[in-house]
């Protein structure tokens, strides 16, 4: 997907969020990467069961955090469903505001 000139500074706004409590489909995460190459955030799960992660011949060695990878983008450019699932921590309402 080529990326749209807004795209830049939407990721390079995210990567300010770097390291930022945030919830995803009702998870407490943590957000410690953004990828330019397909446009993503990695979300690290703060709960729950971790994963099993594996050494360079496919063994398991230990049980690593869960990682979530959130594409920021939908195929026509705009954000994409699962990204707009992401909110900060507090935020109960999407960013809405209230009153």
């Amino acid at each position: 997907m080529a990326q749209l000139p807004m795209a830049a500074d939407i990721l390079h706004q995210l990567r300010a969020l770097s390291g930022q409590l945030v919830r995803f489909q009702g998870i407490a995460c943590r957000l410690v990467d953004v990828v330019d190459e397909p446009p993503m955030v990695v979300l690290q799960r703060l709960q729950g069961p971790g994963e099993i992660a594996a050494d360079s011949y496919g063994h398991p060695v230990s049980l690593g955090p869960g990682l979530i990878d959130v594409p920021v983008f939908d195929e026509s450019g705009s954000l994409s469903a699962e990204f707009r699932l992401i909110l900060l921590a507090g935020d109960t309402d999407g960013g809405k505001a209230t009153g």
